[in-house]
């Protein structure tokens, strides 16, 4: 992926008269998160953010920040395709945990890869309601990749 940008931006570069043109690349960085969002009505805080695992950028997998404040959860992950709206990965869940009143940090790699294009890291959980009914909770979305 990465030979590819570079060879585009040579290829404008020569045809625009020596101006040079950056083809959009996979981010600079190979790890985003977002900070810790404020307690949701639960009291759980989630913290999503996706690495790049390869030389190609095609891999990229999810690492997902859990405070559950002495709940127990089930944290999952998905790589959602920002244009189209569809999972692009299912990371799956984590397994029920309880972090106390302690950030945990979870990661869960992706086996495939992924076509170009402009993914966020979505986070939610399952917990039971008071109720006793299991329910989903949250959709928090890491910063943007580019790849």
């Amino acid at each position: 992926m990465i030979k590819k940008i570079l060879a585009t931006t040579a290829i404008l570069g020569s045809a625009l008269g020596g101006v040079m043109v950056a083809a959009p690349a996979a981010s600079a960085d190979s790890v985003a998160c977002r900070a810790f969002t404020n307690p949701d009505a639960n009291g759980v805080q989630l913290a999503p953010c996706w690495s790049l695992s390869d030389t190609d950028n095609a891999h990229i997998n999810a690492m997902i920040g859990v405070n559950s404040h002495g709940r127990s959860i089930d944290p999952c992950a998905q790589l959602v395709n920002v244009a189209t709206g569809a999972w692009a990965v299912n990371y799956g869940c984590v397994g029920w945990v309880n972090t106390g009143n302690n950030d945990n940090w979870y990661y869960l790699s992706a086996l495939q890869d992924v076509n170009s294009g402009t993914y966020v890291v979505q986070e939610g959980y399952w917990a039971y309601d008071a109720g006793g009914t299991l329910r989903y909770y949250d959709n928090v979305q890491s910063p943007v990749i580019y790849d």
